[in-house]
């Protein structure tokens, strides 16, 4: 009998983890390397003589030209690429106004490591205004699926270089705004980052896609480090990953519940109602779905709904009152494109 229960146990515990390798576009192996993720163009890769050496976790960095000036909601500050991150893979030359700061937008992905999704995303934001530096730091050590996941001691060592990075930016230049992004497990180490800063240091505002917190962790502490706005972004639909894969293997902090990425955050006794007020709830909308986001694990990851909501939210505040024409467009582009094949 027991032997039974083990196996139905362990075929449980293997379908978790597959559904979670297939959604998150994670080879089954879970223990191997992962190869890191490509830049967003075809730029050459810096040479160490040509700029400082970034994190080893540092997978792309990037000084678009294409981006545009943030108008931002108001404050954090950015510095250059400290000097202490060791593995820079890729940059692309960018001009940017000698009179305003450049900004710089973090972006923290998930348990697999920087994938695809996480570049197009990214890129998207660029494309939708945004003009200054955007890295994407892989803090899984190429180590990821479950063993991210529970990796707890590591993750917290991960976080204090994010808050590291971080704070280099702001000491640079605290004029230039900060920005965080991040999908899924990222959640957690933006979190533990911003609670591990000095109290001199602010980020300007945060984007979380799908985060895979408990929806009762106290965001108190990290709230205190934001000068605008916590976006979350949340759906019901989000069953699989989020739902049973959070409720079996646990979220990045440890609990098995669904996760906020799914059910919204719930302001926990602890909780300070004034930082509170700084968290915006963003649950799916089913016509975002015309933009590539069909409410599932990945969708607010892709690049038209990056373009079209992700960078003028956090640039200004508010999803544009034009976005539902921008969709339609958009729809209609696409329609025309596939008519054509």
């Amino acid at each position: 009998m027991l032997d039974r229960l083990h196996r139905i146990g362990f075929r449980a515990l293997w379908c978790c983890r597959a559904v979670l390798a297939v959604l998150l576009a994670l080879p089954l192996g879970g223990c191997g390397k992962q190869a890191t993720a490509a830049p967003h163009s075809a730029s050459p890769a810096v040479s160490p003589a040509a700029s400082p050496p970034a994190s080893p976790s540092l997978v792309v960095s990037q000084s678009p030209s294409t981006h545009a000036q943030p108008a931002g909601m108001g404050q954090a500050p950015l510095k250059a690429a400290p000097t202490t991150a060791p593995s820079l893979l890729a940059s692309q030359p960018g001009v940017t106004s000698s009179a305003l700061p450049a900004p710089f937008l973090l972006h923290l992905p998930g348990i697999a490591g920087a994938r695809a999704i996480d570049n197009h995303m990214t890129v998207g934001f660029s494309q939708g205004g945004f003009k200054g530096d955007v890295q994407i730091y892989d803090w899984t050590e190429q180590d990821g699926g479950l063993d991210a996941l529970l990796a707890n001691k590591r993750n917290h060592l991960e976080a204090k270089k994010i808050a590291d990075l971080l704070a280099a930016r702001f000491d640079k230049d605290p004029t230039a705004p900060i920005y965080l992004s991040c999908h899924s497990g990222g959640a957690g180490l933006a979190v533990w980052a911003l609670e591990q800063l000095p109290d001199r240091v602010k980020i300007k505002s945060i984007l979380m896609m799908s985060p895979a917190l408990s929806p009762s962790y106290d965001l108190t502490p990290a709230l205190r480090h934001v000068s605008g706005s916590l976006f979350v972004f949340s759906s019901l639909e989000d069953q699989l990953v989020l739902g049973l894969g959070c409720r079996t293997a646990g979220t990045i902090d440890g609990v098995h519940t669904d996760a906020a990425g799914r059910v919204g955050f719930k302001m926990p006794a602890t909780g300070d109602a004034t930082q509170y007020a700084k968290v915006v709830p963003m649950p799916y909308n089913p016509e975002w779905i015309r933009l590539g986001d069909r409410g599932d694990h990945i969708g607010a990851m892709n690049q038209r709904f990056a373009r079209v909501v992700l960078a003028p939210l956090v640039l200004s505040g508010t999803i544009p009152p034009d976005t539902a024409d921008k969709v339609a467009i958009l729809a209609a582009q696409s329609l025309q494109a596939t008519n054509r094949k």
